[in-house]
């Protein structure tokens, strides 16, 4: 967008209408359209007036504009979004205590986002033609983090192989926030919960690197080996940063639950 231009520069009166002509430096990403649609919401109601411009700051009306004023505005436009999304509030707010690396968390929190750069994303930025958008590992749907992360039928048997090593079934949900928000409460016990959010998130962070290994290496790993990466890594992460006592690699391939529980 213009930088550091005034008002007059960026929009012209019409049939006695301001109509605003904005120049932007490049394509809005796909996350950006609500930020856009938002900005376009505040300044639609604009009315010129043959007066200087100036900076105005509504968030205060005492002070005028102060860090904690701006603070307190955006935090209370996202506990409005997040009261009508629970589901998402409540992952959020879990994922960042998982005893993970921080990549790892970063890396979730992009991908439960929908930002990370999934093939459909890059069709929607202009990085790839629409029939470059199919999934690898199927070759029929379109690669975007649902279907990369739950739906892909490689994808399915890599979980249904996870869940067998655990012991116990879950179906696999329709989103990403819900499927970890299951896997977050499937247990009562609390170390269980803090062990399934670490392979939750070993999944996740395993998936991902398998999938760039075949996008940029064309190297494919088959569904046993990707189940044997998730169980090295998750095995790596738990006795780092959550076993209380030993743990070999495999008394956690054997029966990681009571490894969790110890």
């Amino acid at each position: 967008m213009q930088q550091q231009a005034v008002v007059q520069e960026v929009g012209r009166v019409i049939e006695g209408r301001w109509q605003w002509e904005l120049v932007w430096r490049r394509d809005r990403f796909q996350w950006e359209h609500d930020q856009y649609n938002e900005l376009m919401e505040i300044i639609a109601l604009f009315v010129p007036v043959d007066t200087a411009d100036r900076w105005l700051w509504l968030g205060d009306g005492t002070q005028g504009f102060t860090v904690k004023s701006a603070y307190l505005r955006m935090e209370n436009m996202v506990t409005i979004r997040r009261i009508l999304e629970p589901v998402q509030e409540f992952v959020f707010k879990r994922l960042w205590k998982c005893a993970v690396p921080s990549k790892v968390r970063a890396f979730v929190w992009q991908m439960l986002l929908d930002r990370v750069q999934t093939k459909e994303n890059l069709f929607k930025r202009k990085i790839l033609q629409a029939d470059q958008q199919l999934c690898l590992s199927c070759g029929v749907k379109t690669e975007n983090v649902v279907h990369l992360f739950l739906h892909c039928d490689w994808v399915a048997k890599v979980w249904y192989k996870i869940m067998g090593w655990l012991g116990f079934c879950l179906i696999i949900p329709s989103n990403l926030a819900t499927s970890f928000a299951m896997w977050a409460t499937c247990s009562t016990n609390k170390k269980e919960k803090a062990g399934l959010c670490l392979i939750w998130n070993a999944f996740m962070w395993t998936v991902w690197k398998r999938r760039n290994d075949l996008v940029f290496n064309n190297v494919a790993a088959s569904v046993e080996e990707v189940v044997d990466q998730i169980q090295a890594v998750s095995w790596q992460w738990f006795i780092g940063r959550m076993a209380k006592g030993p743990c070999l690699l495999y008394e956690w391939n054997w029966s990681p639950m009571d490894c969790m529980r110890r």
